[in-house]
Protein backbone atom coordinates (compact mmCIF):
# COMPACT_ATOMS: atom_id res chain seq x y z
CA UNK A 1 0.00 0.00 0.00
CA UNK A 2 1.42 3.62 -0.99
CA UNK A 3 1.85 6.09 1.26
CA UNK A 4 2.42 9.64 0.48
CA UNK A 5 3.44 12.85 2.19
CA UNK A 6 2.28 16.58 1.87
CA UNK A 7 5.39 18.86 1.40
CA UNK A 8 3.63 22.14 0.28
CA UNK A 9 0.06 23.12 1.60
CA UNK A 10 -2.55 24.66 -0.73
CA UNK A 11 -5.95 25.59 -0.60
CA UNK A 12 -8.01 23.20 1.20
CA UNK A 13 -5.44 20.19 2.02
CA UNK A 14 -4.14 19.10 4.69
CA UNK A 15 -1.86 20.30 7.03
CA UNK A 16 1.84 20.14 6.36
CA UNK A 17 3.90 16.63 6.36
CA UNK A 18 0.33 14.98 6.85
CA UNK A 19 0.58 11.48 5.36
CA UNK A 20 -1.82 9.20 3.58
CA UNK A 21 -2.40 6.05 1.80
CA UNK A 22 -3.20 6.42 -1.71
CA UNK A 23 -5.98 4.03 -1.30
CA UNK A 24 -7.71 6.33 0.70
CA UNK A 25 -7.06 9.88 -1.00
CA UNK A 26 -8.18 11.47 -3.79
CA UNK A 27 -5.49 14.75 -3.15
CA UNK A 28 -2.59 12.66 -4.39
CA UNK A 29 -3.87 12.20 -7.41
CA UNK A 30 -5.75 15.51 -8.16
CA UNK A 31 -2.19 17.06 -6.98
CA UNK A 32 0.57 15.43 -7.41
CA UNK A 33 3.56 17.98 -7.08
CA UNK A 34 2.32 18.48 -3.76
CA UNK A 35 2.64 15.04 -2.57
CA UNK A 36 6.20 12.64 -1.89
CA UNK A 37 6.01 9.48 -2.10
CA UNK A 38 7.46 7.30 1.15
CA UNK A 39 9.38 4.59 0.73
CA UNK A 40 9.13 1.06 3.03
CA UNK A 41 12.54 0.31 4.76
CA UNK A 42 15.34 -1.54 3.39
CA UNK A 43 14.44 -5.32 3.15
CA UNK A 44 10.72 -4.97 4.44
CA UNK A 45 7.58 -5.68 2.42
CA UNK A 46 4.29 -3.96 2.96
CA UNK A 47 2.92 -7.12 4.58
CA UNK A 48 5.55 -7.49 7.04
CA UNK A 49 5.87 -3.81 7.67
CA UNK A 50 2.29 -3.18 8.49
CA UNK A 51 3.40 -2.16 12.29
CA UNK A 52 5.76 0.43 10.56
CA UNK A 53 2.83 1.57 8.39
CA UNK A 54 0.37 1.43 11.53
CA UNK A 55 2.99 3.51 13.30
CA UNK A 56 4.28 6.43 10.61
CA UNK A 57 0.25 6.42 9.70
CA UNK A 58 -1.26 8.97 12.60
CA UNK A 59 -4.92 10.64 12.72
CA UNK A 60 -5.40 13.28 9.96
CA UNK A 61 -5.09 16.36 11.07
CA UNK A 62 -8.04 19.27 10.57
CA UNK A 63 -8.26 20.44 6.84
CA UNK A 64 -6.80 23.80 6.16
CA UNK A 65 -9.69 25.79 5.05
CA UNK A 66 -9.82 27.30 2.17
CA UNK A 67 -9.98 30.91 2.41
CA UNK A 68 -9.73 31.44 -1.44
CA UNK A 69 -12.72 29.47 -2.74
CA UNK A 70 -12.79 31.83 -5.88
CA UNK A 71 -9.29 30.38 -7.12
CA UNK A 72 -8.25 34.22 -7.44
CA UNK A 73 -4.34 34.56 -8.27
CA UNK A 74 -1.86 37.12 -7.65
CA UNK A 75 -1.56 39.96 -10.33
CA UNK A 76 -4.71 39.25 -12.05
CA UNK A 77 -7.26 41.81 -12.43
CA UNK A 78 -11.09 40.55 -11.47
CA UNK A 79 -14.61 42.03 -11.69
CA UNK A 80 -15.77 41.47 -8.11
CA UNK A 81 -19.37 42.15 -6.37
CA UNK A 82 -19.75 42.19 -2.47
CA UNK A 83 -22.63 39.55 -2.65
CA UNK A 84 -24.87 40.02 0.09
CA UNK A 85 -25.70 44.01 -0.40
CA UNK A 86 -25.77 43.77 -4.39
CA UNK A 87 -23.54 46.41 -4.08
CA UNK A 88 -21.79 47.87 -8.00
CA UNK A 89 -18.98 45.99 -9.23
CA UNK A 90 -15.32 47.18 -8.96
CA UNK A 91 -12.46 46.04 -10.91
CA UNK A 92 -9.44 44.71 -8.62
CA UNK A 93 -6.04 43.56 -8.52
CA UNK A 94 -4.85 40.81 -6.25
CA UNK A 95 -1.49 41.91 -5.27
CA UNK A 96 -0.67 39.36 -2.52
CA UNK A 97 -2.11 36.95 -0.39
CA UNK A 98 -2.16 36.94 3.61
CA UNK A 99 -0.46 34.67 6.12
CA UNK A 100 -3.51 32.68 6.57
CA UNK A 101 -4.40 32.49 2.55
CA UNK A 102 -6.85 35.20 1.66
CA UNK A 103 -6.64 37.16 -1.01
CA UNK A 104 -5.62 40.60 -0.64
CA UNK A 105 -7.16 42.72 -3.42
CA UNK A 106 -6.22 46.36 -4.24
CA UNK A 107 -8.42 49.16 -6.35
CA UNK A 108 -8.65 52.57 -7.17
CA UNK A 109 -9.90 54.07 -4.26
CA UNK A 110 -9.29 51.08 -1.85
CA UNK A 111 -7.73 48.35 -0.64
CA UNK A 112 -8.94 45.06 1.34
CA UNK A 113 -9.05 41.02 2.22
CA UNK A 114 -11.50 39.50 0.07
CA UNK A 115 -13.48 37.40 2.64
CA UNK A 116 -14.62 33.97 1.40
CA UNK A 117 -18.63 33.97 0.62
CA UNK A 118 -18.63 38.09 0.28
CA UNK A 119 -17.65 38.31 -2.79
CA UNK A 120 -18.77 36.83 -6.30
CA UNK A 121 -17.26 37.53 -9.55
CA UNK A 122 -19.03 39.08 -12.48
CA UNK A 123 -17.91 37.71 -15.47
CA UNK A 124 -16.25 40.26 -18.16
CA UNK A 125 -17.80 38.13 -20.95
CA UNK A 126 -21.38 37.23 -20.43
CA UNK A 127 -22.02 38.52 -23.96
CA UNK A 128 -21.94 37.81 -27.39
CA UNK A 129 -22.00 40.26 -30.03
CA UNK A 130 -24.77 39.49 -32.80
CA UNK A 131 -24.87 42.59 -35.52
CA UNK A 132 -22.79 45.85 -36.18
CA UNK A 133 -24.06 48.68 -37.95
CA UNK A 134 -21.30 50.60 -40.70
CA UNK A 135 -21.29 53.84 -41.71
CA UNK A 136 -25.32 54.31 -39.61
CA UNK A 137 -26.73 51.87 -41.98
CA UNK A 138 -25.26 49.28 -43.46
CA UNK A 139 -25.57 46.15 -41.12
CA UNK A 140 -23.26 42.79 -40.46
CA UNK A 141 -24.71 39.85 -38.70
CA UNK A 142 -23.07 37.23 -37.08
CA UNK A 143 -22.70 33.91 -38.52
CA UNK A 144 -22.53 30.57 -37.14
CA UNK A 145 -18.66 30.38 -38.75
CA UNK A 146 -18.56 33.46 -36.05
CA UNK A 147 -17.98 35.61 -38.78
CA UNK A 148 -19.90 38.70 -39.48
CA UNK A 149 -21.05 39.35 -42.93
CA UNK A 150 -23.00 41.89 -45.62
CA UNK A 151 -24.55 41.08 -48.60
CA UNK A 152 -22.81 43.25 -50.99
CA UNK A 153 -19.47 43.57 -49.21
CA UNK A 154 -19.30 40.09 -47.62
CA UNK A 155 -17.41 39.03 -44.29
CA UNK A 156 -15.29 40.14 -41.82
CA UNK A 157 -14.06 39.22 -38.70
CA UNK A 158 -15.39 40.78 -35.22
CA UNK A 159 -11.94 42.17 -34.26
CA UNK A 160 -11.83 44.07 -38.04
CA UNK A 161 -14.81 45.40 -37.50
CA UNK A 162 -14.37 46.52 -33.30
CA UNK A 163 -11.12 48.20 -34.87
CA UNK A 164 -12.72 50.28 -37.02
CA UNK A 165 -14.15 53.50 -36.53
CA UNK A 166 -17.65 52.97 -38.84
CA UNK A 167 -18.42 49.91 -37.38
CA UNK A 168 -20.77 50.41 -34.26
CA UNK A 169 -22.17 47.33 -31.98
CA UNK A 170 -26.16 47.47 -32.84
CA UNK A 171 -27.13 44.19 -30.78
CA UNK A 172 -25.96 41.85 -28.01
CA UNK A 173 -27.08 38.48 -26.55
CA UNK A 174 -26.74 37.95 -23.18
CA UNK A 175 -25.24 34.67 -22.52
CA UNK A 176 -26.40 34.15 -19.17
CA UNK A 177 -30.13 34.28 -19.96
CA UNK A 178 -30.19 34.31 -23.91
CA UNK A 179 -31.98 37.83 -23.66
CA UNK A 180 -31.04 39.67 -26.85
CA UNK A 181 -30.65 43.60 -26.72
CA UNK A 182 -30.61 46.42 -29.69
CA UNK A 183 -30.02 49.87 -30.39
CA UNK A 184 -32.93 52.19 -30.83
CA UNK A 185 -35.24 50.13 -28.48
CA UNK A 186 -36.81 51.10 -24.97
CA UNK A 187 -35.37 49.09 -22.36
CA UNK A 188 -35.99 49.19 -18.55
CA UNK A 189 -32.07 49.90 -16.82
CA UNK A 190 -31.18 49.37 -13.02
CA UNK A 191 -32.79 48.41 -10.05
CA UNK A 192 -35.35 51.50 -10.10
CA UNK A 193 -36.29 50.16 -13.57
CA UNK A 194 -35.86 53.35 -15.47
CA UNK A 195 -37.03 53.30 -18.61
CA UNK A 196 -35.28 54.65 -21.71
CA UNK A 197 -34.18 54.02 -25.25
CA UNK A 198 -30.58 52.59 -25.47
CA UNK A 199 -28.65 54.63 -28.12
CA UNK A 200 -25.62 53.40 -28.44
CA UNK A 201 -23.49 50.14 -27.20
CA UNK A 202 -19.48 50.85 -26.44
CA UNK A 203 -16.66 49.51 -24.74
CA UNK A 204 -16.34 51.37 -21.35
CA UNK A 205 -12.78 50.04 -20.79
CA UNK A 206 -10.30 47.40 -22.62
CA UNK A 207 -8.19 45.34 -20.47
CA UNK A 208 -5.34 43.73 -22.58
CA UNK A 209 -5.51 40.27 -23.08
CA UNK A 210 -9.17 40.23 -22.83
CA UNK A 211 -12.01 41.48 -25.10
CA UNK A 212 -12.70 44.00 -22.44
CA UNK A 213 -16.46 45.52 -20.89
CA UNK A 214 -19.36 47.02 -22.52
CA UNK A 215 -21.66 49.84 -21.16
CA UNK A 216 -24.61 50.61 -22.62
CA UNK A 217 -25.55 54.23 -23.28
CA UNK A 218 -28.74 55.80 -23.00
CA UNK A 219 -29.59 59.55 -23.19
CA UNK A 220 -32.08 62.04 -21.65
CA UNK A 221 -31.97 65.64 -22.38
CA UNK A 222 -28.95 66.04 -22.70
CA UNK A 223 -27.05 63.68 -20.50
CA UNK A 224 -24.95 60.61 -21.47
CA UNK A 225 -25.89 57.59 -18.56
CA UNK A 226 -23.73 54.35 -19.11
CA UNK A 227 -25.15 51.00 -17.60
CA UNK A 228 -23.76 47.64 -17.14
CA UNK A 229 -25.48 44.69 -19.22
CA UNK A 230 -26.77 43.00 -16.20
CA UNK A 231 -28.66 46.84 -15.20
CA UNK A 232 -30.37 46.00 -18.46
CA UNK A 233 -34.08 43.90 -18.43
CA UNK A 234 -37.10 43.46 -20.92
CA UNK A 235 -40.50 45.71 -20.43
CA UNK A 236 -42.78 43.06 -19.89
CA UNK A 237 -45.43 45.87 -19.40
CA UNK A 238 -47.38 47.68 -22.02
CA UNK A 239 -48.01 51.40 -21.86
CA UNK A 240 -50.05 53.85 -23.81
CA UNK A 241 -50.80 57.26 -23.10
CA UNK A 242 -53.40 58.94 -25.73
CA UNK A 243 -52.73 62.56 -25.71
CA UNK A 244 -55.28 65.11 -26.20
CA UNK A 245 -53.94 66.28 -29.27
CA UNK A 246 -54.94 62.74 -30.82
CA UNK A 247 -51.54 61.04 -29.98
CA UNK A 248 -50.53 57.25 -28.77
CA UNK A 249 -47.61 57.69 -26.84
CA UNK A 250 -45.54 54.64 -25.51
CA UNK A 251 -43.03 53.75 -23.27
CA UNK A 252 -39.54 56.51 -24.24
CA UNK A 253 -41.90 58.93 -25.80
CA UNK A 254 -41.77 62.86 -24.82
CA UNK A 255 -45.09 64.43 -23.73
CA UNK A 256 -45.89 67.32 -22.36
CA UNK A 257 -48.41 67.41 -19.35
CA UNK A 258 -50.79 70.10 -17.85
CA UNK A 259 -52.87 69.48 -14.43
CA UNK A 260 -56.22 70.01 -13.44
CA UNK A 261 -56.69 73.53 -13.06
CA UNK A 262 -52.91 74.89 -13.81
CA UNK A 263 -51.20 77.18 -16.19
CA UNK A 264 -47.87 75.54 -15.47
CA UNK A 265 -46.41 73.31 -17.95
CA UNK A 266 -44.37 69.77 -17.60
CA UNK A 267 -43.22 67.84 -19.75
CA UNK A 268 -40.72 64.02 -19.38
CA UNK A 269 -40.73 60.59 -21.21
CA UNK A 270 -43.58 58.44 -20.47
CA UNK A 271 -42.15 55.67 -18.52
CA UNK A 272 -43.52 52.87 -15.70
CA UNK A 273 -43.91 55.62 -13.16
CA UNK A 274 -45.33 57.85 -15.42
CA UNK A 275 -49.21 58.61 -13.81
CA UNK A 276 -52.12 58.68 -15.52
CA UNK A 277 -55.25 59.76 -14.16
CA UNK A 278 -57.56 62.55 -14.87
CA UNK A 279 -55.78 65.11 -13.16
CA UNK A 280 -53.46 65.07 -15.78
CA UNK A 281 -53.92 66.53 -19.16
CA UNK A 282 -51.46 65.06 -22.42
CA UNK A 283 -49.85 66.63 -25.25
CA UNK A 284 -47.67 65.47 -27.44
CA UNK A 285 -46.84 68.60 -29.16
CA UNK A 286 -45.59 71.73 -26.77
CA UNK A 287 -47.14 74.47 -28.00
CA UNK A 288 -50.91 72.55 -27.44
CA UNK A 289 -50.24 72.13 -24.21
CA UNK A 290 -49.31 75.85 -23.53
CA UNK A 291 -52.79 76.80 -25.55
CA UNK A 292 -54.56 74.61 -23.52
CA UNK A 293 -52.51 75.78 -20.01
CA UNK A 294 -53.62 79.45 -20.82
CA UNK A 295 -57.13 78.28 -20.92
CA UNK A 296 -57.22 77.01 -17.35
CA UNK A 297 -57.38 80.33 -16.00
CA UNK A 298 -58.95 78.86 -12.29
CA UNK A 299 -56.18 79.36 -9.38
CA UNK A 300 -55.91 76.41 -6.77
CA UNK A 301 -54.69 78.10 -3.55
CA UNK A 302 -50.97 76.55 -2.37
CA UNK A 303 -53.28 74.64 0.24
CA UNK A 304 -55.88 72.99 -1.69
CA UNK A 305 -52.67 71.78 -3.64
CA UNK A 306 -51.30 70.24 -1.23
CA UNK A 307 -54.52 68.04 -0.65
CA UNK A 308 -54.87 67.26 -4.08
CA UNK A 309 -50.64 66.25 -4.57
CA UNK A 310 -50.65 64.40 -1.30
CA UNK A 311 -49.84 61.40 -2.91
CA UNK A 312 -47.23 63.27 -5.35
CA UNK A 313 -45.17 65.59 -2.98
CA UNK A 314 -42.36 66.04 -5.68
CA UNK A 315 -45.13 67.36 -7.90
CA UNK A 316 -46.38 69.34 -5.10
CA UNK A 317 -42.62 71.12 -4.23
CA UNK A 318 -42.20 71.58 -7.84
CA UNK A 319 -45.50 73.81 -8.62
CA UNK A 320 -44.67 75.69 -4.82
CA UNK A 321 -41.29 76.40 -6.01
CA UNK A 322 -42.78 78.24 -9.14
CA UNK A 323 -45.96 79.13 -7.71
CA UNK A 324 -45.65 82.77 -7.60
CA UNK A 325 -44.25 82.77 -11.32
CA UNK A 326 -47.00 81.00 -12.28
CA UNK A 327 -49.75 83.51 -10.60
CA UNK A 328 -47.80 86.37 -12.53
CA UNK A 329 -48.00 84.95 -15.70
CA UNK A 330 -51.53 84.67 -15.64
CA UNK A 331 -52.58 87.85 -14.17
CA UNK A 332 -50.54 89.38 -16.93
Amino acid sequence: MEKYKLIKEYPGSLTLNSVVFIDFSSDVLNYPEFWEKLTYPLGNTAGEDFNFCASFYHELPKKVPNNNPLNLEVGKSYLLQYAKAGSPVRRCTISTFTKEGYPFAVTDSTKGIIQPGDYKIVDDNDYEILSFVFRGSTIYNKLDNGLFEEKIYGSVSEKTLLEDDKANISSVKRLSDGEIFDIGQIYCFGSEKVTEKLTSIMYSEIIIGTRGRLCFVTENVGTRTQWNLRDLSKIKEKITITTLDGFDLTLGDRYYCVMANSTYVTSNKVSLNTIHTSDFTFFKDKENAKKYAKLNNFTFSLNMLEKILRNNISAFNLIKKNYDEIIGNKEK
